[in-house]
């Protein structure tokens, strides 16, 4: 079954773009990428269509399941470009 956008947001994943050019990964969340290509537009349609910000190849895209675990060591990283540090606790 197809993979859509709207799926991405319901189930929360992310979208990892790899560049096999440049090395660069870039992480995209269904709500970003919802407003340029709507709520309709399957995984493999995007697979076509992203480009690599840095040198412009077409990437290979992985869709992850968010994992609470590692997300602040993505954040320090520079990997999770959405997500915010959590509060601290006083």
């Amino acid at each position: 079954m197809p993979i859509t956008i709207a799926d991405m947001i319901d189930e929360d994943v992310e979208l990892e773009i790899h560049c096999a050019q440049c090395g660069k990964v870039s992480l995209r969340r269904g709500r970003t990428l919802l407003a340029k290509f709507g709520l309709t537009v399957r995984i493999r349609v995007l697979q076509r269509r992203l480009r690599c910000q840095t040198c412009g190849m077409m990437g290979e895209l992985r869709l992850t399941l968010p994992d609470n675990a590692h997300s602040h060591e993505r954040l320090i990283r520079g990997l999770d470009l959405h997500g915010r540090l959590p509060e601290r606790k006083k």
